[in-house]
């Protein structure tokens, strides 16, 4: 079986590694596999009227049995994960999709369905602004909180807070532009 790991970090510049990715490689090699890294910053698109074309650094992307993706962009998810969607359309088999990663990078949206299907979440209060705090904390038990920046991403962005005033501290500089 061909097996492309599709991969969406942003990697080294200078000397392309993909540490997770390449260890999935290694492990389909061993079984019996042919497997293959692709970057997803290297992926071009082509549409027209006879449908959508993927081609890989400048050449026809591959012919591919089965794609397994390695997601970590936290930013213009959609935009950048455009590579699965393609293979999708193209009828390549992708383990991790494309719209169940979409909905997963997205915390609100990720709270949203949990919540809508009656799952149990962590109280949550997502507020655009300290303005709304107050209201916020009436759906929250007490203190300590934890908050955590929207574009935070793997424990980056996250804080305790232990009093209201500290609260209103940090959402400040969490909240600036």
């Amino acid at each position: 079986m061909n097996i492309g790991i599709i991969t969406f970090s942003a990697g080294n510049p200078n000397g392309v590694t993909y540490p997770e990715a390449e260890k999935i490689a290694a492990t389909a090699r061993e079984m019996g596999h042919e497997a293959n890294v692709y970057a997803s910053r290297f992926f071009s698109f082509f549409f027209d009227e006879h449908g959508t074309r993927l081609a890989y650094k400048e050449k026809e992307f591959p012919k591919i049995d089965v794609a397994i993706s390695r997601v970590h962009v936290h930013k213009n998810t959609a935009d950048r994960m455009a590579a699965l969607r393609d293979l999708e359309i193209l009828g390549i088999p992708v383990v991790n999709r494309f719209l169940p990663n979409l909905r997963a990078k997205n915390k609100f949206h990720t709270f949203q369905l949990l919540a809508a299907k009656g799952l149990p979440v962590i109280k949550t209060a997502i507020v655009a602004s300290a303005d709304y705090l107050d209201f916020a904390l009436e759906h929250i038990d007490d203190f300590p909180i934890v908050a955590k920046a929207a574009s935070g991403i793997e424990g980056k962005g996250v804080a305790i807070f232990e009093s209201k005033r500290s609260l209103i501290s940090g959402l400040e500089m969490m909240l600036q532009d």
